[in-house]
């Protein structure tokens, strides 16, 4: 679920495997390539969170038969100086274990915090890969503020404007004998401050009456619903209404129950269905007694709480009902030809005064690809040193390859990175152009990359972690602007 300030923009789930947005403005300022590019990235995440899950519970020995979760939380904050300036606050990267705090990152010395022993081998893995750790801090610090920015920009006119609740009371049959639970509903609203009432014969009740609230709560658009309720006796003949007030009202708005109870002449219970969020159980429960008069009414009453990498993201392991990895299809369902996306680059070499040339595809299919690394448009083999990682699979039915070459740090040959498949007219040839240590620490974008360093040349890169088929490189994915840091280089 992407989020901004304490409204939802954006959600993605498991069920419908399809990035939409929450916000009107969402929809209206992005084009359908940004959601497209936004989905693939999320259904990549979404078998990352798989696959690592089942990892952790191996590494701290717990049974399949229980469910864990594993969440990722990414953002930043900004702040506006009195000359109008945009001001970097912070930003964080964090992600939690089964409720507790696994692996952080500290944007100060670009290291990742490890505050529990297990998660002492990834920090290891994440801290040895530098492209990695410099990218994550060039994105809190300079993508997440633009796209913060943007969406700021974006929505600034609907935030202006409060969204009053629709209003309803009913009573419906109670588990106690001889009684029936009156409701005051209401929802669809913003801000979340509200003022809600239950009134007998025109006198306010409190808890001290019995009455019980839900709390105000998401409705997953950006508004919010509050649910109070009171316990009375199927004879009671007392008047009843319900009084609401926001700043979206002109006035407070008094609605007086009619006496009925809409389920308690049926013997058809509402069933809630084990595992449904927390905020969709308060809608089911009245789902029930509103749907054939206010189904038109209630914005956002059967939402349900989705994940995505905007913000905070779930990854739950449950056995065999465990996600099946996604294939690359067309329409009619035959497998397609996908083009692989090319880059070349160098990063840091653990031997001395030496550089990793990096020729790296990825988001192909099939998988049957040709590549060369070039010196002076010469073709380099094993012989001359060059290292490949094989084809390994991506995690949404593409796959990756990488091959390397360790090269002098005043090495001044030209280098190229050629690639050719059977979904590309002709072969892919891209220039490696230095990049120094400076421009790469201070270009999130970038992040090492050479002649491909534009944020169009990272765009579409995808990476899932796989056991030993792990990818070797940082999923750097931008989503066409998404903003999504693809960090997930290897298995936790």
């Amino acid at each position: 679920m992407g989020i901004l300030d304490d409204r939802g923009i954006d959600y993605y789930n498991s069920y419908e495997k399809v990035k939409k947005p929450t916000q009107g403005w969402m929809a209206e300022n992005l084009p359908q390539d940004y959601w497209d590019k936004g989905t693939q990235s999320r259904k990549s995440k979404e078998e990352w969170f798989n696959v690592n899950v089942k990892i952790l519970m191996d590494r701290m020995r717990q049974n399949d038969s229980d469910v864990h979760i594993l969440q990722w939380m990414h953002g930043c904050t900004i702040e506006k100086t009195p000359d109008g300036e945009t001001k970097f606050v912070k930003g964080f990267d964090q992600y939690g274990y089964d409720g507790n705090d696994f692996l952080s990152f500290n944007d100060a010395d670009m290291q990742w915090v490890a505050p529990v022993t297990e998660a002492k081998l990834t920090k290891t893995k994440w801290d040895s890969v530098d492209i990695l750790n410099q990218y994550t801090k060039g994105y809190l610090e300079r993508e997440c503020v633009e796209w913060l920015e943007k969406f700021l920009t974006y929505s600034e006119a609907q935030l202006r404007q409060a969204s009053p609740p629709e209003v309803t009371i009913f009573a419906r049959k109670s588990p106690q004998p001889d009684s029936r639970d009156l409701v005051c509903f209401a929802t669809g609203f913003y801000p979340k401050e509200i003022e809600m009432v239950i009134l007998q014969n025109d006198v306010p009740l409190t808890e001290s009456n019995g009455v019980t609230s839900s709390g105000v709560r998401p409705n997953g658009d950006g508004t919010h619903q509050l649910m109070k309720t009171l316990t009375i006796g199927a004879s009671d003949k007392a008047r009843y209404s319900c009084r609401v007030n926001h700043r979206a009202l002109k006035e407070p708005v008094k609605k007086d129950w009619d006496g009925t109870c809409c389920n308690c002449a049926s013997t058809l219970g509402i069933g809630v269905a084990v595992g449904i969020p927390i905020g969709l159980l308060l809608a089911a429960a009245v789902a029930g007694c509103l749907a054939y008069v206010f189904r038109d009414k209630l914005r956002g009453l059967l939402l349900k709480r989705h994940t995505s990498n905007g913000g905070l993201q779930n990854g739950i392991a449950n056995g065999p009902n465990a996600p099946l990895l996604p294939t690359v299809q067309t329409n009619n369902g035959a497998p397609a030809n996908e083009p692989p996306e090319v880059i070349i680059f160098a990063r840091k070499s653990p031997q001395p005064d030496s550089r990793r040339l990096v020729c790296f595809a990825t988001g192909f299919y099939p998988k049957d690809i040709e590549m060369d690394i070039l010196q002076n448009d010469v073709p380099l083999t094993e012989s001359n040193g060059v290292t490949s990682s094989g084809v390994r699979p991506n995690g949404d039915g593409t796959h990756q390859l990488m091959k390397t070459l360790t090269i002098g740090a005043s090495d001044k040959a030209r280098y190229s990175c050629r690639v050719n498949h059977r979904a590309l007219t002709e072969p892919v040839k891209k220039d490696w152009v230095e990049v120094t240590d400076e421009t790469a620490s201070n270009k999130s974008e970038d992040s090492g990359h050479g002649s491909n360093s534009s944020g169009s040349s990272n765009e579409n890169l995808k990476g899932i972690a796989n056991g030993p088929n792990a990818p070797l490189l940082p999923t750097v994915q931008t989503n066409n602007g998404a903003p999504a840091n693809g960090q997930s280089v290897e298995t936790v």
